[in-house]
Order: structure tokens, then sequence, then C-alpha cells
């Protein structure tokens, strides 16, 4: 499916069914039973308030449409159910990294502004951070099924060093996602703990509130690249896999051969994902909210240097 696609129907979703996601615009944490329940209950609302009655052609219009919007929303959250019921893990390490990829992206929605008016500071930066989060949800199938690989081969292969080199990285991987949780965490809490001192005016100054501020959003978007950069990770131990796997098979018979061909395209298709997901983003409206300082400098240096360029070729060009 397209990514504007997925986008699309993600948005279409959260504006009916809002109660069912978290701050990460992913499904709350309810389980399936429960997730079930409030979604026909949501849904057979809707349909007592807005499916009903008899109205002029233009209003049956607009209601017809109104209509087929919550259906494919309705529709969009019971498959996303029904993947949550299907998908397993049966390690804790793997199970712990999908956790945090959830948590993270809950923590990162969660930052929020109150909007004085359309084009506000507030405004433009809840609506980046919108956009943000939005594209981090793109790299759940991405993460899901790379873990998914992992996850099976750990437990097949308990016993080589291969196993014992995948399962150190892992674990190494969790460590630097607590982090960065812990401090986006730790960083939202000082905000708001500075954001309350000023406005009594007994604790901090508004000049230390913006501070506290401006650390604020370096963490988040610092955490936003870590998820960029987790995921890149894990598509990689993915790779690697399916290329152990690869070179572990023998022999020149068919079912040999579609084996290795299924573990090239696995792996090929991953990195495919995770590439077009990264090419929206480095031509979004916010690309630099993930990059790192040093990326942001490299990135302003190479815009200079082609602004310039076609600052000369069209200065030669006009004589």
């Amino acid at each position: 499916m397209e990514i504007e696609k997925i986008v699309k129907e993600r948005r279409n979703a959260l504006r009916y069914f809002p109660g069912l996601f978290n701050e990460g615009y992913h499904l709350n944490s309810d389980s399936v039973f429960a997730l079930r329940f409030n979604l026909d209950f949501d849904y057979n609302k809707y349909e007592e308030e807005n499916f009903a009655g008899f109205f002029d052609a233009f209003t049956e219009k607009a209601r017809s449409k109104h209509e087929e919007r919550i259906n494919d929303a309705y529709n969009f959250i019971r498959d996303l159910i029904q993947e949550k019921e299907d998908y397993v893990l049966k390690t804790k390490t793997s199970s712990t990294l999908l956790d945090q990829y959830y948590k993270i992206c809950s923590e990162i929605g969660k930052y929020k502004f109150v909007a004085h008016f359309k084009n506000s500071t507030g405004y433009n930066q809840n609506l980046n951070n919108d956009n943000m989060v939005m594209n981090l949800t793109l790299f759940e199938p991405i993460i899901k099924e790379a873990l998914k690989d992992i996850d099976a081969f750990v437990r097949e292969n308990p016993n080589c060093d291969f196993t014992n080199a995948v399962d150190k990285k892992l674990k190494d991987m969790i460590d630097i996602n607590n982090l960065s949780l812990f401090k986006l965490t730790d960083s939202r809490t000082r905000y708001h703990r500075v954001w309350t001192g000023a406005c009594r005016r007994d604790c901090y100054t508004y000049s230390e509130l913006g501070e506290a501020k401006q650390e604020y959003r370096k963490t988040k978007n610092a955490t936003s690249r870590r998820i960029l950069d987790f995921a890149r990770e894990l598509v990689e131990i993915d790779s690697k896999i399916m290329a152990y796997k690869y070179a572990s098979l023998t022999g020149e018979d068919y079912e040999t051969k579609k084996k290795a061909f299924s573990h090239i395209v696995r792996s090929n298709n991953l990195i495919d994902g995770y590439d077009q997901i990264v090419g929206r983003i480095t031509y979004g409206p916010n690309c630099y909210s993930y990059l790192t300082e040093e990326e942001i400098e490299t990135h302003t240096k190479e815009n200079k240097k082609s602004k310039q360029l076609i600052k000369k070729n069209n200065r030669y060009c006009n004589n």
C-alpha cells in the first residue's frame, strides 16, 4: 500500500475513533477484547446518530460521504486489532524492543502546547509534531516484521556464535532505547515543572522556561531520530540473518532455491520499505527535526553550495 494512503487512512481513523489510540497514534494498550468492544460501541453510536433519517438530495450526499469515512475508519481499526491479535513474539528481548518503540512514540506524542490561534508558535509546533508522530508510525510494520524474523531465528538457533552476537546487539539496543525514553520523559517533566514555577513567579524565570522548552524540543527531536536508527538497526540485523540462512542452505533442488530466493526477497522488501519512509521524511516539511547537529550543519552547507551554484549558473546564462 502506498505510504500516503496509509497516512490518510490512519488520520481518518484518528478523527472518528480517537479513544482507541494513544499519543503515538498506535492502538492503545487495552486488550484485544476491550478494543473490539470499544470500537463497536463507538461505531453503534455513530450509526444511531448519523446513519438514519431522510434528507434532501444535497444533505443525503454529504451524509453518505460521512458514513463512508466512518466505515473506512472502522474497517481500518478492525484490521489493526486483528493484526495485534495474530502477532506474537515469544522472546522477552524482542517483546521489550517492540514495547519500547510504542512507548517512545507515545512519549513523543505528548509534546503539545496551547495553540492560542492558528499559525501561533504553539499551533505550528503541534502541527510539526503531529507530522513527526505520523511519520514514526509508518515504521511499525517494518519493526514488527524484522522483530518477527529475529525472534524466530534466535529461538530456532539457540547455540551458535551468530545468535549470541545478535542477542548482544539487541540488548545494547534496549539500553539505548531506555536511555532515550528516560531523557525525553525527564525533559518533559522538567519543562512542565519550570512552566508551573514561571507562571507562579516563585521558582523559575521566563528565561529559564525558554531554556527548558528549548531543551525539551532538542531531546524530542533526538529521540525521534532514535526511532529511525532503531528501525534501521533492526532491518540490518534482519538482512544479516537472511544472509546467514541463505549461506547455510545447501543443495541444488527446487525447494532449496525457493528458500534462498525467499530470504533475499524478504530482506530486500524490508530495506525498500524503510527507504521509502526515510524518503518521505527527507523531503518532508520538518526533515531537520530528525537530523543530528552534525548532519544539520552538513545539510546546511550542501544547500548553501547548491544555491550558490544555481545562482552562478543563472548569472552565466543571463549574460
